[in-house]
Parts: C-alpha cells; sequence; structure tokens
C-alpha cells in the first residue's frame, strides 16, 4: 500500500475530496501500480457515506485502482516550467449590457388573466 493512512477528522461537507488527496499525496516506487483492496475501497465508500454491494466493490476497486495507475503517470511529468491554472483555456461571463425597454402596463398584462386581485395573478394554491 503506497497511500498514506493519516487519521483525518474534517468538519467540511466535502470531506470525500480531502480523504481521495490524501490518498493521492504518496505516489509509489516506479512500476509498482496502485492497487486497492476491497478493504479499502469499503473504508472509502463508509467515509464517503455510501452503500456499496459485493458487485460493486469489486467493480470500485478496479475503477479507483485505474484512476490511481493514471494519477502515478501524471506525477512522472515534469511541470516545473507550467504555471499554475484553474482552467485550460481563459473563462469569461459572456454577458449583455442591461437595457431598459417598453414594457406592458399592469392591466394589459393582466387582461388574460384568469382570475386578479388587487393587481396581481389569483391562481389555485398547490400546497395543502
Amino acid at each position: 500500500m503506497w497511500f498514506g493512512k493519516r487519521q483525518t477528522r474534517c468538519p467540511s461537507p466535502h470531506a470525500r475530496d480531502i480523504i481521495i488527496f490524501v490518498y493521492f499525496e504518496q505516489s509509489a516506487p516506479e512500476g509498482t501500480g496502485l492497487r486497492l483492496s476491497k478493504d479499502e475501497v469499503r473504508h472509502i465508500a463508509l467515509l464517503a457515506r455510501l452503500g456499496v454491494t459485493e458487485s460493486d466493490v469489486e467493480k470500485f476497486s478496479e475503477q479507483l485502482s485505474a484512476i490511481l495507475e493514471a494519477f502515478e503517470v501524471l506525477q512522472r511529468v515534469d511541470t516545473t516550467d507550467i504555471p499554475p491554472t484553474s482552467h485550460p483555456i481563459a473563462v469569461q461571463n459572456v454577458l449583455r449590457d442591461d437595457k431598459v425597454a417598453p414594457s406592458l402596463l399592469p392591466d394589459e398584462v393582466l387582461a388574460n388573466a384568469p382570475r386578479e386581485e388587487d393587481g396581481c395573478f389569483r391562481v389555485k394554491a398547490v400546497l395543502e
């Protein structure tokens, strides 16, 4: 097992993210591959408050091991000259300026209302 087994108490609702970060923190020696046992998958499921069946444990063991192996490959990439980024491409909001435009008068809006009360639409209650 090549990942940390530190006890971490986190009051955050995103505890899953922090726990997975702890598991990724240490890398395995070259070529060993990171494989999760069924007990480790059950432990991760318990920490994430997920109910899993035995077939889920088997499936997740393979899937999570493949993810960890992909991270092992990424850890070997030299990123010393690459600046940190939060997005691979520039992100900008596409918003238009607010413009004042003519609107309907309240009487015109309520003209087709089935029921009107005090200048508002009157609708049936949807909650009992």
